[in-house]
């Protein structure tokens, strides 16, 4: 089938984007023959069934705000096969930043014998730049999530907040990282 989108797109049955046969071609290698996804309309592909089972780091960022409108920006990562839960505060989401929290995810990783190096993102705008250093297998479409690091992430979430619920006074702003930390550790 990609290979047929090729030649429709040399035959120019899309003419309003700015594909080239060349593009589809190269895109065979990292996606899932998704006509959608090469138009940038995504669709439910079958790339949960391609990385269920392989040994990767499932990423995504989740973001906490405070009652002052203050963010914590917190990347979280779940190794697939073992569910371990890793956490690294972020200042912003740029490319910088984003490397460096990979680096010490992989390095953290590293020290309890887990060696891989390949990620599973969903389309964030920062981590599309990160992939010329580290491998990222992206989710198949543009409104895809990434479900294993976002079913921890709503999780987390929820625990906080049912944390917050209980405490008769109302936490700092600062020891919101560490309500964060220790419910990670709760799961």
């Amino acid at each position: 089938p990609i290979y047929k989108i090729a030649e429709k797109v040399k035959g120019g049955h899309y003419p309003n984007t700015e594909l080239t046969p060349k593009i589809v071609l190269e895109a065979l290698e990292y996606y899932v023959t998704c006509p959608h996804c090469l138009m940038g309309r995504g669709i439910r592909t079958k790339i949960k069934e391609h990385v269920r089972g392989q040994d990767l780091i499932c990423v995504d960022l989740m973001f906490v705000k405070t009652k002052k409108s203050r963010k914590i920006i917190s990347m979280i990562t779940v190794h697939n096969l073992t569910g371990f839960i890793n956490n690294i505060i972020i200042k912003n989401r740029s490319q910088g930043e984003l490397e460096k929290a990979i680096e010490t995810t992989t390095n953290f990783y590293r020290k309890y014998n887990i060696t891989t190096n390949t990620f599973h993102s969903d389309r964030e705008s920062a981590m599309i730049p990160v992939q010329s250093k580290y491998k990222i297998i992206f989710t198949g479409g543009v409104r895809e999530h990434e479900n294993t690091a976002e079913s921890k992430i709503r999780r987390i979430k929820e625990s906080m907040r049912s944390i917050l619920s209980t405490l008769p006074y109302d936490l700092p702003a600062f020891l919101l990282s560490y309500l964060l930390q220790h419910t990670i550790i709760l799961h």
